[in-house]
């Protein structure tokens, strides 16, 4: 056998390793647990135009879903889709100014209301609307802020309910530029480097919640989404490029025996953790998962891996928001 010859045969045997390496990896991916209790519900607007969905929420008073993201191109502005469920079609989309009416072009993250209210997180700040201004804007309009606040995090996820704002860290190592003071060490195999704010809800305030946290909770690495269920417990969006996303469920926050209060810009805030000890359950589920939401007992999951940006090397392209009743999270 000559030499030429044995080199080609080596060659080829590589680019058949590799092939099959491709093959399983477009057409392999299995997720038993998810692909069982998740349901395909209402398409993601603006996939084809470049959008990149990161967050979202859903406003009762006028059945409608509220979808924050950012342009692929840079030069693109940021945009809110509104979308009305019954049809599940696109309504309208809306870019948004600040108080001086200058175009904001920040990296729109999470999404979050609450009657009259509509938060948004982005660079750090929660900015504050009117839904009333969301509702009567026309498509392609735009939204002027009314208040805008600091948060101290890296403002990657929001979440509202009836009484209470979170607003937190999206950490992984080597990409987050999240503060030291954010880290808490819960034993030697686990470090959190994240963190959620609570703050009280409260209308009469300029932002519409109170500005000192109530409480801060310590959170694992990679949380694009975050919710509380009316028991207490925790439910995060974990993921980060093309592994499989992890949704974690969590029982309340527990206070470490040692670390009682955690000392932040805002003063020694009372601190819990999540962490193994009140892990309830894990469930792998296709990449790149974003922002979540819960509604009527269940929770919608918002992804952007079939967005022009990513999907030509994702092998898992989810162009429906997917939704899971909430009992079945936990079974």
């Amino acid at each position: 056998m000559s030499k030429k010859f044995k080199i080609l045969i080596i060659i080829l045997s590589i680019l058949s390793i590799f092939g099959c390496f491709v093959l399983i990896y477009y057409f392999g991916a299995t997720y038993p647990v998810y692909s069982k209790i998740a349901k395909q519900e209402f398409e993601i607007p603006g996939l084809n135009d470049g959008f990149v969905p990161q967050g979202m929420c859903f406003v009762e008073e006028q059945n409608i879903w509220l979808i924050t993201g950012y342009m692929g191109q840079e030069n693109l502005n940021s945009r809110i889709y509104v979308v009305n469920p019954e049809n599940q079609q696109q309504e309208k989309y809306f870019y948004i100014t600040n108080t001086s009416e200058n175009m904001i072009k920040s990296h729109f993250c999470g999404i979050a209301n609450y009657n009259n209210i509509v938060w948004l997180a982005t660079d750090g700040y929660i900015l504050k609307m009117n839904l009333q201004d969301i509702i009567d804007v026309e498509n392609e309009g735009y939204v002027k802020i009314v208040s805008e606040f600091d948060t101290k995090t890296g403002a990657d996820f929001i979440f509202a309910n009836e009484k209470y704002l979170w607003v937190g860290d999206f950490y992984r190592d080597g990409y987050s530029s999240v503060p030291s003071s954010h880290t808490v060490k819960i034993n030697d195999l686990e470090i959190n480097k994240a963190i959620a704010l609570q703050f009280e809800i409260n209308t009469n305030e300029i932002n519409g919640f109170n500005e000192i946290p109530i409480s801060v909770l310590s959170l694992p690495n990679q949380v694009q989404g975050f919710v509380q269920t009316s028991n207490g417990q925790i439910i995060l969006s974990t993921s980060y490029s093309i592994p499989n996303s992890i949704i974690y469920i969590y029982d309340e926050g527990i206070v470490l025996e040692d670390k009682e209060t955690l000392s932040l810009e805002f003063g020694d805030i009372p601190l819990k953790v999540c962490c193994q000890e009140n892990l309830i359950k894990k469930i792998e589920a296709p990449a790149m998962s974003e922002g979540i939401d819960i509604v009527d007992n269940r929770v919608y999951i918002l992804y952007e891996s079939a967005c022009n940006k990513y999907k030509f090397f994702n092998r898992t392209r989810i162009n429906h928001v997917n939704s899971i009743v909430l009992e079945d999270l936990f079974k």
